[in-house]
């Protein structure tokens, strides 16, 4: 099985930004974590699972997640409370998820991506077993608020 590196993850995440969004987000950290990554407003988290299995989860606040949802929309006022917000923040957490899907499926592996569980304004707690490697990528929109993504594996990650 192809090894992810967290350089892979950063450039899933700008590739995606820049094609679908039209922005350069501005790396920040990208580092190794032990703690679970907390919800920032919304987030959008895709299971994956086969011969390698984890998750990945995108999240933010939810007003950065209006603005990327009017950007996806291209429309200027997007209703924070509206499915649209929701559709967007799955739709880039789901992008996101299958470019690195194939990044592990690159030696030939199957691995399935589960569809976009979205959560609001809540807490939620991804436990993920001690074994497993986690890694956090943090971000800031071109205004500034921050974003964050993260990759929990079952397989290493470098």
């Amino acid at each position: 099985m192809p090894t992810v590196t967290s350089h892979d993850i950063y450039e899933a995440v700008q590739g995606i930004f820049q094609s679908m969004l039209g922005v350069n987000p501005q790396l920040v950290s990208l580092e190794q974590e032990d703690e679970a990554l907390h919800n920032q407003g919304i987030a959008a988290i895709v299971g994956y699972a086969g011969e390698s299995d984890g998750s990945v989860i995108f999240t933010c606040s939810l007003e950065l997640g209006t603005i990327l949802a009017g950007l996806m929309l291209m429309e200027e006022e997007v209703d924070p409370e509206s499915e649209d917000v929701d559709d967007a923040v799955g739709e880039i957490g789901n992008m996101i998820a299958g470019q690195l899907k194939n990044l592990v499926c690159e030696g030939g592996d199957e691995v399935q991506l589960s569809i976009p569980v979205i959560v609001r304004d809540g807490n939620y707690r991804l436990s993920v077993p001690s074994s497993y490697d986690r890694w956090r990528l943090t971000c800031f929109h071109i205004d500034g608020a921050p974003f964050y993504v993260e990759m929990v594996s079952s397989e290493p990650l470098e």
